[in-house]
């Protein structure tokens, strides 16, 4: 048995158990009169999630997307942001139908039925993703804009007053070592350092 032969008996397996669980659930959901809740649509998110993950590796595009179609659904019904009712029942029930017959599909027979029912399988992703309802998808968080800072009058005025003293101090510097012919020594740089250093703090 070669590898690819394994992945694809893992695909049915993974599809088989997806489909029976769809079924069982809404066979459940309908004979009950409570609304669903997170924990009837949990387990059909993993199930689903598992299966569409065996199509990809084996390279059966439609069917991954028909299990994330319905992975995506049931992920958002979990959070309460699906409407859950007789339309979407009916999808529901035919895409545990197509998952069960693809799963039951020998060989080349997969491929063949994918391919008759690439618009079926469309059309019942895109009646899934119309439950959905509005912000349970993806969404780009906005960031709140921080508000501009207002400087403090006062320290603002004290900043100038310390920035023109160590400003003229510089220059009153520079301009005598300018003049003077004297080699420059350490004691003619501290006071430049000292007011670099003040303004820095300022």
């Amino acid at each position: 048995m070669s590898a690819q032969t394994s992945m694809l008996d893992l695909f049915r397996l993974e599809a088989q158990s997806a489909a029976r669980s769809i079924a069982a659930t809404l066979t459940r959901l309908k004979e009950r009169d409570k609304s669903p809740t997170p924990e009837d649509f949990d387990p059909l998110a993993k199930a689903t999630a598992t299966a569409k993950s065996a199509a990809r590796i084996v390279g059966l595009a439609p069917a991954g997307d028909l299990a994330q179609g319905l992975e995506e659904y049931f992920t958002a019904a979990a959070k309460g942001e699906a409407k859950f009712d007789a339309t979407r029942i009916k999808l529901l029930s035919a895409g545990s139908t197509l998952l069960a017959q693809l799963s039951s599909a020998e060989g080349e027979a997969i491929n063949d039925h994918l391919v008759e029912s690439a618009e079926k399988i469309a059309k019942l992703c895109q009646g899934l993703a119309k439950a959905i309802t509005a912000g349970s998808g993806p969404r780009e968080e906005t960031k709140a804009k921080a508000p501009k800072p207002k400087a403090d009058t006062g320290m603002l005025e004290l900043f100038r007053s310390e920035a023109a003293q160590h400003s003229k101090a510089m220059r009153s510097t520079l301009a005598g070592l300018a003049e003077s012919a004297e080699p420059l020594q350490a004691e003619n740089i501290e006071p430049l350092l000292i007011a670099a250093h003040s303004l820095d703090g300022a």
